[in-house]
């Protein structure tokens, strides 16, 4: 966690050590390292179940869309490496192209975030479903957007 001198929040970053590191061969070439060996990144199959609930806004701009996600981890665990994305309702598609201002992140036991994204106006004509996909939890929310 990187703070300006404001508090404001710069960057966040976690990631997963392995006790077992990756083990290269020998021989490497400017562009490859071969791996004898690869961590051991087994641990992550155990995380604790996570969960999290979601709620969303829809805005209307010119061109665009503009979705505010609210997510709470409402757990005593970390929410691993979560994904956002947005389905058609009538299509069951995703909708894209979606430009988060963020992506891949990992919200800390009950702590809230929230992530805005930007959509094409003429990505979809039906209401839009909200698909969070985590390591360690799944979400959907149906939106109540009328287009």
């Amino acid at each position: 966690l990187l703070l300006e001198n404001d508090s404001t929040v710069v960057s966040r970053n976690f990631y997963w050590l392995s006790t077992n590191k990756d083990l290269f061969q020998e021989k490497d070439e400017w562009y490859y390292s071969p791996v004898k060996e690869h961590a051991d990144m087994s641990g992550l199959r155990n995380l604790p179940k996570a969960e999290i609930e979601c709620d969303f806004s829809i805005i209307q701009q010119k061109n665009d869309y503009e979705i505010s996600l609210h997510i709470n981890n409402k757990s005593n665990v970390i929410a691993f490496f979560l994904r956002f994305y947005l389905i058609g309702e009538e299509t069951s598609q995703f909708i894209t192209p979606v430009y988060w201002e963020d992506n891949c992140i990992s919200i800390l036991p009950l702590e809230t975030r929230k992530i805005k994204g930007v959509f094409p106006k003429n990505s979809t004509d039906s209401k839009v479903y909200v698909k969070i996909d985590g390591w360690n939890c799944k979400y959907t929310l149906r939106s109540e957007q009328d287009n």
